[in-house]
């Protein structure tokens, strides 16, 4: 039937920004040293990068659709999610046009379940309402729920209430440490990872029908292992955004469990989203090996 990483990432990051920011500010020096034609080797350094920044900005703005089948033993069980994570929406990000394109993509998949899990917003609401990205948001036609999770960036600016008060006037139901039951589907929302008192997954389903499909929604794919334990059928993240930028997609892919994409842990099925908007810089870098470093937008 269908149906403290980021600390890491971050103090991982740092000293590689370093580096890529000394090579591009000493390009001239670079060529000088290597080159026996310094000027022309320094030109097309500086070309070089500039295209592959260029790339970056124009590949962060086309959203890729990719499907996955799930299996289950449980009956009764068949229903189509659309999974939307890491929007970032703020001044500098994410614009209505692109957040249309994103909802086209939605309503041609027609799903039961449209769920956005997490950093939807950047930090603070303002930009939000004042586009009024809610009327786009209102657009998705899903068939039974439009839900959704708070990430870490919503925490950020100590606006998480107002963030999530945005959000459900866009239609969407916030799922903050709490569960809904559709018939047999259980869905469980869960709070940010660094939440220090994050309701514990065993507790947050207690109670559930062992007969019922659980589905998780848990920003920060690092507790998988509690999923596993808890015998979620489904749990779905982003945050990772498959390191948006190379060489960051190398760094995911060493420290999570399943960094990016779909992958089955003992009965547990996990699809984690590179995310359909950008973190930071708005670039993302798609590699020669898709399957393996893709970092293009996307929508599950």
């Amino acid at each position: 039937t269908r149906s403290s990483a980021v600390t890491g990432v971050q103090t991982c990051a740092l000293p590689i920004l370093f580096i890529v920011s000394d090579f591009l500010l000493n390009i001239p020096a670079y060529a000088n040293l290597y080159f026996a034609h310094p000027d022309a080797a320094a030109w097309g350094l500086a070309a070089l990068a500039a295209l592959i920044s260029l790339y970056g900005f124009f590949n962060a703005r086309r959203i890729r659709v990719t499907a996955y089948e799930i299996r289950t033993e449980k009956t009764g069980v068949d229903f189509t999610l659309a999974l939307v994570s890491d929007l970032h929406i703020d001044n500098c990000g994410l614009g209505l046009n692109q957040m249309a394109k994103i909802i086209e993509n939605i309503n041609r998949i027609n799903p039961d379940f449209t769920v956005f899990a997490g950093d939807i917003i950047e930090s603070a609401p303002d930009h939000f309402c004042a586009l009024d990205f809610a009327a786009e948001f209102r657009k998705i036609n899903s068939k039974t729920a439009n839900l959704a999770i708070v990430g870490n960036h919503e925490y950020y600016g100590g606006k998480i209430n107002e963030n999530i008060k945005a959000l459900e006037n866009a239609g969407l139901t916030v799922l903050k440490d709490c569960t809904l039951t559709f018939g047999n589907i259980t869905v469980a929302g869960r709070d940010d990872k660094f939440v220090k008192d994050r309701c514990p997954l065993k507790k947050l389903l207690k109670g559930t029908p062992k007969k019922n499909f659980v589905l998780v929604l848990d920003h920060n794919p690092t507790d998988i292992a509690e999923a596993v334990t808890s015998s979620v059928d489904l749990q779905v993240s982003g945050h990772t955004h498959n390191g948006q930028i190379f060489p960051f997609n190398l760094i995911v892919r060493n420290i999570y469990q399943n960094g990016y994409g779909h992958k089955q842990i003992g009965n547990t099925h996990t699809v984690v989203s590179s995310g359909a908007g950008s973190w930071g810089p708005q670039l993302r870098h798609k590699h020669l090996k898709p399957k393996m470093f893709s970092s293009q937008p996307e929508v599950r």
